[in-house]
């Protein structure tokens, strides 16, 4: 089992329990804030999905499900855009959910 994830002091990552050690390829690393306060690193490896890592990351840090869909979103489209990878990212999740409720994702 993996130590619980904090806040503060060393960042959360999340890889799925079943590709922890597999040497699966990194496909996005999300370094997220919440209004200017960092929250934590969100990770996605080839094995995985989006959806599941964004969902596991709001319920981890007990954020509010109104930033599921548009971290979902944001994850899916930085994959879908990208020809190299890893691909690095950053950005405010209030921030995300304003651009996902205009449409931009």
């Amino acid at each position: 089992p993996s130590p619980p994830p904090q806040r503060g002091g060393e960042p959360v990552r999340f890889v799925s329990d079943t590709d922890c050690c597999s040497g699966a390829t990194l496909l996005l690393e999300a370094n997220l804030f919440l209004k200017g306060e960092h929250v934590g690193f969100c990770r996605v490896l080839a094995t995985d999905r989006c959806r599941e890592m964004a969902s596991k990351f709001v319920a981890t840090h007990s954020l509010e499900k109104c930033f599921d869909a548009p971290l979902v979103a944001f994850l899916m489209k930085a994959e879908a855009d990208s020809d190299i990878f890893p691909v690095m990212l950053c950005a405010d999740l209030h921030d995300l959910r304003g651009r996902h409720a205009d449409g931009e994702f």
